[in-house]
């Protein structure tokens, strides 16, 4: 939209050579039919009918125009005919909208363009009203008898989604991804300086930033700021995900971005736009739409299976499994995070669990939670053995030595002042220990007078 490109003046100006070298290459990929007859391939390969990642995708999927390999050529692209019409309907006074019956289609180009830009990576970016149709929705025939489950759970589908136009596909790169997902995670936390952390990941900031201990302090605090601006979280459900305006989002980072010298990489401006797009064309028809509440599902998968073995989403999910009083990986927190998976996707706890256990980042998060949950409780049981030996060793130093004024032991600090107090247990043997014990008396031998015989 005229008014995303707008908000994304301020970025460019901040790197005016990359973006002016980003906008540049982009157009002469947009020139050759060659490039975009393969980008064409390749995104059918991967999320159109019997795509890789295809039944990732809602119900009755995405469609993608068969290509004429025979017809094309450098400067010639050749497709089959769609009959369909635009997502999006231009109104009298110039605005676009989408109607209410189609936002359905709109969730399913959201989720498949959520899937490109947190999973795969690789990402149709321009996918504004134009390059958006529906066409009534045909199920293909049953093999053997029997209707494909994906395409069975779209038998009440009356339209379908078609992208059109691959001439600008993004390959967005996997430590980006990584650091998205950790980023919304730490968002929803509101871990503020874990989230200016990331931004280096993102490949947003130069390192002289983050390296600076004072510029990272003030740039933690404007990430907080510009949070109360683009975050609801007084409209957060249980789950605790706040309302997300993207497109304030981006005005807040185009505020900032000349102040620490953002860098553009390649995948930035038109990935931002696209999200941009989707989220103007979802909120025409249902303006309580939140971009943020769709990306948790995908962040909060990712961060459970790490299947890129991330260094940077492992640290992360062991920082939100993290029991703050021991150190040591919490089995409640945990669950708690299985739980928030469980409930978006439709499905229980046993079966969240049995799934992460057919990943290796999954096996590998179970096995740490278990050995933490192994070592805090033998930590604890170790604490209070010792606990008992001092108590002990205390009582029988006073005993043995009565003439030392001894300091008071930590058991015996009030709790008060932070330390606990003896159990009953304690109390009571150290009353039986401490009580006086009777003295006896021994008959003192006769005196020498009183033995001598009277005279």
């Amino acid at each position: 939209s005229l008014r995303g490109d707008v908000v994304l003046l301020p970025l460019v100006r901040a790197d005016l050579v990359g973006a002016v070298d980003e906008f540049c290459s982009r157009l002469f990929e947009e020139l050759d039919y060659g490039n975009e007859a393969a980008n064409m391939e390749r995104f059918a390969g991967l999320y159109g009918a019997g795509g890789e990642h295809a039944a990732r995708i809602p119900a009755p999927g995405v469609r993608v125009p068969e290509l004429l390999h025979e017809l094309c050529t450098r400067r010639v692209l050749v497709m089959e005919w769609i009959d369909g019409e635009r997502l999006v309907t231009a109104e009298s006074d110039g605005s676009s909208v989408v109607a209410e019956g189609d936002m359905a289609l709109i969730e399913i180009g959201i989720e498949a363009t959520l899937l490109q830009l947190l999973d795969t990576g690789v990402m149709h970016t321009d996918p504004h009203g134009g390059n958006l149709w529906k066409v009534p929705w045909q199920p293909p025939a049953p093999t053997n008898g029997k209707r494909q489950e994906h395409h069975a759970e779209a038998q009440h589908a009356v339209n379908q989604l078609v992208y059109l136009d691959f001439g600008l596909i993004a390959d967005v790169p996997l430590q980006v991804r990584n650091g998205l997902v950790c980023a919304v995670m730490y968002i929803i936390q509101k871990r503020w300086d874990r989230v200016a952390s990331l931004f280096n990941q993102l490949m947003l900031l130069p390192d002289w930033v983050l390296q600076d201990e004072q510029t990272l302090a003030r740039f933690t605090a404007d990430i907080e700021a510009a949070s109360r601006v683009a975050l609801d979280f007084d409209s957060a459900g249980p789950d605790g995900v706040p309302s997300l305006r993207f497109s304030a989002l981006l005005e807040q980072l185009a505020f900032l971005a000349p102040r620490y010298e953002f860098r553009l990489p390649p995948y930035f401006l038109n990935n931002a736009r696209a999200i941009g797009c989707l989220e103007g064309m979802a909120r025409t028809a249902d303006p309580s739409f939140n971009i943020l509440r769709r990306m948790y599902p995908f962040a909060l998968r990712r961060l459970l299976t790490n299947p890129s073995d991330s260094p940077v989403v492992r640290r992360t999910l062991r920082d939100l499994a993290r029991d703050e009083r021991t150190g040591w990986l919490s089995r409640r927190a945990a669950y708690e995070l299985v739980d928030a998976a469980a409930a978006l996707q439709g499905s229980t706890r046993k079966e969240v669990v049995l799934g992460l256990l057919r990943t290796r980042g999954g096996v590998r998060f179970t096995l740490e939670v278990v050995c933490g949950e192994c070592m805090a409780k033998t930590e604890a049981v170790a604490e209070r053995f010792f606990s008992f030996v001092d108590h002990w060793a205390a009582l029988a130093r006073r005993r043995l030595f009565p003439e030392y004024v001894w300091e008071p032991e930590d058991w015996e600090v009030d709790e008060e002042q932070g330390q606990a107090s003896s159990s009953s247990s304690k109390v009571a043997a150290t009353e039986a220990l401490e009580k006086p014990q009777p003295q006896q008396t021994q008959a003192s031998p006769p005196s020498s007078e009183a033995a001598a015989p009277a005279p």
